[in-house]
């Protein structure tokens, strides 16, 4: 194969891996147009991160109606860059879906990315198994910190 071929092979290469890289989470969760994140405690009483997507605009957290809740057991700086999934061991987080009855039932599996923190914003995507529906998408949740002390 001459070098020219190479080059033309090599860019095209990068320009469908850079295409499929964002494609599948490009676009925003649907059904839960709005996104909050708040640090927590952990199981283990130590820092972790909840991300909150929900139908409706909320002033505070939880969220008392429907919402979608994803949590992760390490501190916000700690996670940023970083993919969590169910099927880690040992499993860093967890992933329900409440009704607005207060019940919330746990997703048969999923995935949490949370890429990066600019100003008050995580910008984060999901992937989300509840029975036979898929929920998948990107996030910027607005950070709403809490006055918790873990330990």
């Amino acid at each position: 194969m001459s070098d020219r071929l190479r080059r033309i092979a090599g860019v095209i290469g990068a320009i469908v891996l850079l295409a499929c890289s964002g494609a599948a989470t490009a676009a925003p969760v649907p059904g839960y147009p709005f996104a909050y994140a708040t640090n927590e405690c952990g199981p283990a009483d130590g820092p972790a991160v909840t991300v909150y997507l929900s139908s409706r605009a909320l002033d505070s957290l939880p969220p008392a109606a429907g919402h979608l809740a994803l949590t992760v057991w390490v501190g916000r700086d700690e996670a940023l860059g970083r993919t969590f999934r169910s099927s880690d061991q040992p499993v860093l987080g967890f992933a329900t879906e409440c009704g607005p009855e207060a019940r919330c039932d746990p997703a048969a599996a999923w995935r949490v990315t949370l890429r990066g923190f600019a100003g008050d914003t995580l910008d984060g995507s999901v992937d989300l198994r509840f029975g036979g529906r898929v929920v998948a998408g990107s996030f910027r949740a607005r950070w709403m910190p809490r006055r918790q002390y873990c330990g």
